[in-house]
C-alpha cells in the first residue's frame, strides 16, 4: 500500500506490480480478506481504469478488485509500461 501511496515504483515493469497483486491474491486464498479490509478500501480509491481487468483475465471473478485498473499516481517507466499494456488490451485511445 505504501508503494502505491508514494507512486508505484517509477522504474518498475508492470510485471512487478502484478507480482504484488499476487501477494494480495494469496491473502484471499488463505481466507484473510477481513484482516486487510481497511487497506483494501484505501487501495481501491487509488486505482483508475477500474473497468479493465488486466491481471488474471482468464478468470470469471468479481471479488478481486485489485486485478482491475492501475494506480492513479503511476509515473515513469511503470506508467509507460501500463500505457503500452492498456493500448494492447483496448486499442488506441
Amino acid at each position: 500500500m505504501a508503494k502505491v501511496e508514494r507512486g508505484y515504483c517509477p522504474n518498475c515493469l508492470i510485471e512487478e506490480y502484478w507480482n504484488d497483486l499476487d501477494t494480495r491474491e494469496l491473502i484471499h486464498d488463505i481466507g484473510r480478506d477481513s484482516e486487510v479490509s481497511e487497506i483494501d478500501e484505501k487501495f481501491a480509491t487509488m486505482l483508475t481504469a477500474r473497468d479493465i481487468k488486466h491481471w488474471h483475465k482468464d478468470r470469471n471473478t468479481n471479488y478481486d478488485f485489485w486485478n482491475y485498473g492501475y494506480p492513479k499516481n503511476a509515473a515513469g517507466y511503470f506508467l509507460e509500461d501500463i500505457k503500452q499494456h492498456f493500448l494492447t488490451l483496448t486499442g488506441p485511445k
